[in-house]
């Protein structure tokens, strides 16, 4: 797990937001949060949603795998 790929789950414990967002707030191209993205989403981590107030939007959630792993390695650190 890079830093990069933690630090999209820890983003994502809060909220659910667009690949847009992500790239922004962690201040990454959007070649760059897609890497990351497509590997997490391999790993089952992360569940894409169409939006629920917007149906143009597509937003990034946390799986509960993703969420036990975090709960998981923060209880380690």
């Amino acid at each position: 797990m890079t830093v990069r790929q933690l630090a999209v789950l820890h983003r994502l414990t809060t909220d659910s937001l667009t690949m847009t967002e992500l790239a922004e707030q962690l201040n990454l191209n959007k070649t760059a949060i897609s890497r990351v993205l497509d590997r997490l989403e391999a790993w089952d981590f992360i569940v894409w949603q169409v939006s629920k107030t917007d149906k143009r939007k597509v937003e990034i959630t946390l799986s509960n795998k993703a969420q036990q792993f975090l709960s998981e390695y923060d209880s380690e650190q």
